[in-house]
């Protein structure tokens, strides 16, 4: 197995249901998860199998990060329903988060341009109104949330919010894949807004056309300029793997060390 592993930093990206059926393999591995929780585990949490899992981690010294459901989720919606439910998706996360000592836990904003772009301010407003009431929730568990970039152009909107919210405990999720094919704003300059807030960053890679989740190398994203930007400002956030396919995983654990070379990660 690839000497990748042993960095506390590095996760690799698994939904639940994977990680429990696969956690004999995944602690002979070493492998540190980021476990994603859908909406269709949240309305039926299966208690023993999460305590199971829990206590496995822990017992062999693996960290985790968690990734929370997204789909058709908006904390900023217009539609204070729409709001409504996606408060009470985040909430049902927070509960199990809290089983688990997560170094981060990921959330989608859910804004582009196409369907807010005239109602950027008022999605603003209602974001700030549903994070903030996620983040009681984050406190009492002591946890830490980052917002990851998705559709997002530019990070203005995402550093406005997280420069209003004002919490340590509410920081940025920077996705390289989703940067290549959406972004249109120089990595430097997005670095300058939002370095400061990043404690996770997704890695995987694609041709800048569409999230395929290719394995490190096999896309066009400048992976060195991104570590370049990490050695630079000192960052040291947890690095996700998010391939979709096992082979693509064990591929990326293996060429990150290519890119470890320029960084220093802890080692606590």
């Amino acid at each position: 197995m690839s000497k990748a592993t042993l960095y506390p930093r590095i996760y690799v990206h698994l939904p639940f249901a994977i990680l429990a059926e696969k956690l004999k393999q995944v602690i002979q591995l070493k492998i540190s998860p980021e476990i994603y929780f859908d909406a269709d585990f949240l309305d039926a949490p299966d208690t023993s199998r999460l305590a199971m899992v829990s206590d496995a981690l822990q017992d062999n010294s693996l960290g985790c990060t968690i990734h929370g459901p997204f789909m058709d989720l908006c904390p900023g919606a217009v539609d204070k329903q729409i709001r409504r439910i996606s408060l009470k998706r985040y909430q049902s996360l927070m509960q199990i988060a809290g089983q688990f000592s997560p170094q981060v836990v990921v959330f989608h904003p859910g804004y582009d341009d196409l369907r807010y772009g005239e109602n950027r301010e008022l999605w603003l407003y209602n974001s700030l109104a549903t994070w903030n009431t996620v983040l009681e929730d984050a406190e009492k568990y002591g946890l830490t949330l980052a917002l990851e970039n998705i559709f997002e152009k530019d990070p203005r909107l995402l550093a406005k919010l997280l420069k209003t919210v004002n919490s340590p405990r509410l920081t940025h999720c920077f996705d390289v894949g989703h940067y290549n094919i959406f972004a249109d704003y120089p990595l430097n300059d997005w670095f300058n807004l939002l370095g400061e807030y990043i404690t996770e960053i997704h890695l995987h890679d694609n041709h800048g056309g569409w999230d395929e989740h290719l394995a490190l190398g096999e896309g066009s994203i400048d992976l060195p300029a991104v570590f370049a930007q990490l050695k630079e400002r000192n960052l040291q956030p947890a690095l996700v793997i998010e391939n979709h396919q096992e082979e693509q995983v064990f591929l990326s654990l293996k060429r990150i060390e290519n890119y470890l070379e320029t960084v220093t990660l802890e080692h606590g």
